[in-house]
């Protein structure tokens, strides 16, 4: 089981060393928009390859599920956001010009859409299986991995994690109920 998260991982790794090595980066200026533009690619992808995993969770039956069944569905998820947010650090690499966040506008908010959305998705999820023992406990799992791409992307893209802050307040006592604490103290609720 520990395989196929660490292959996962290096799988993730490898496609986002893959997008940034396309050009040499001391060789060339880097708008804020063609940044931007990374990330909301990149945080797209993301949220596709979640969903895919996130579709087994919603599949189990929380009658007859395991903690055995969940763990390795969270490790997934897990280990793609942990590859993602690696790729997402390396474009701080990159020169760029500063461009005020107002003029981002709709890729911003776009970006934190994606983002609340990929959250929301995912505690959902997990929250038809709070009943299995042990799930809490798998779930904080994520809190580290989930703060640590937003602090990234907010880094690159300013204003995304308030953006995200203000749509993820229908899922605030769900965040506390799953354990994802350090998700909460990011978000400074």
């Amino acid at each position: 089981m520990q395989y196929s998260r660490l292959i996962a991982f290096f799988i993730t790794l490898f496609t986002f060393g893959l997008l940034v090595s396309g050009a040499p980066v001391e060789e060339r200026e880097v708008d804020k928009r063609d940044v931007s533009a990374q990330v909301l690619s990149t945080v797209q992808n993301l949220q596709t390859q979640v969903a895919a995993v996130v579709s087994q969770l919603s599949a189990l039956d929380p009658a007859t599920a395991t903690l055995a069944d969940v763990e390795p569905l969270v490790g997934q998820v897990e280990s793609l956001v942990s590859g993602t947010t690696l790729g997402l650090s390396l474009l701080n690499v990159l020169k760029r010009d500063e461009i005020d966040a107002r003029q981002l506008g709709d890729i911003t908010s776009t970006i934190a859409s994606v983002l609340s959305d990929l959250i929301s998705t995912v505690t959902g999820a997990l929250s038809g299986l709070t009943g299995i023992a042990g799930v809490t406990g798998a779930a904080s799992g994520l809190s580290n991995p989930l703060s640590n791409i937003l602090t990234v992307v907010e880094g690159l893209v300013p204003g995304v994690l308030t953006l995200v802050t203000g749509l993820l307040t229908t899922v605030l006592g769900l965040l506390g109920t799953l354990g994802l604490t350090g998700l909460l103290g990011i978000l400074a609720l």
